[in-house]
């Protein structure tokens, strides 16, 4: 539902602004993709519940590691009345890593991107390094998310892409009486990626099992001819 809204707001621009605006928004979103850094936006408390995965223990770590780790954290954001009000919470002794969750919510700062980068710096700050391996790294396809991926940028972005594939692949006419038989045909109700998947390949009179598996559920996002973009193009060294 997410890639769906967010094409529709490239359709509008490509009506109201023309192609050119509409290809540039698609182009973006392609490169963020093929580079493959991940953004997970979370307000403070989906913050903490996502940092809860990560083990930690009962470690003792130093007032200065969390300063570094905040930092880290909110890539240098913060100011240093905040990061005081932190480090104030936690005695001479340090404070547990376990704690850290709880020192957070002392933080006040609203929703917010956190890349790959801020969450591996953030573990390596407080000694975690051994919980390297749970930290993101690259986006996931959006055909399964697990549940704190399920407004990742991968589900918006790559949605997106694969409606715009999908479109030109079979061509205008084919893909938005897709988009119409599928409102139609399952409004006031619910639907599934699978039911799409068939709907378009229905009306397409095309297999398309093997390009909704690329797009939706394979690690590296495709190709797009079309458009001349190649994710080889976009690959970090």
């Amino acid at each position: 539902n997410e890639g769906f809204a967010t094409y529709a707001s490239v359709l509008w621009q490509e009506y109201r602004f023309g192609a050119q605006v509409s290809d540039r928004s698609l182009r973006d979103y392609y490169m963020g993709m093929a580079v493959g850094e991940p953004i997970l936006r979370m307000s403070r408390s989906g913050l903490v519940t996502y940092l809860e995965r990560f083990p930690l223990d009962e470690k003792i770590i130093s007032p200065l590691q969390i300063e570094s780790a905040l930092q880290s954290l909110f890539d240098h954001t913060l100011s240093d009345s905040q990061i005081a009000r932190v480090v104030d919470l936690v005695s001479e002794q340090g404070a547990a890593r376990s704690a850290l969750p709880a020192l957070i919510r002392q933080v006040n700062v609203g929703t917010r991107d956190f890349s790959a980068s801020h969450i591996r710096d953030f573990l390596i700050a407080i000694g975690l390094e051994s919980a390297l391996d749970l930290a993101p790294s690259s986006y996931p396809p959006p055909g399964d998310p697990t549940p704190d991926l399920l407004f990742s940028r991968s589900i918006y972005h790559r949605g997106t892409l694969t409606l715009h594939a999908l479109r030109l692949k079979v061509g205008d006419d084919l893909f938005f009486e897709i988009l119409s038989t599928y409102a139609q045909r399952y409004k006031f109700g619910n639907a599934s990626t699978a039911d799409f998947i068939q709907l378009a390949e229905e009306i397409s009179g095309m297999k398309l099992d093997s390009f909704f598996f690329a797009w939706l559920y394979a690690s590296d996002i495709p190709d797009i001819p079309e458009m001349d973009l190649y994710r080889a193009d976009y690959a970090l060294p």
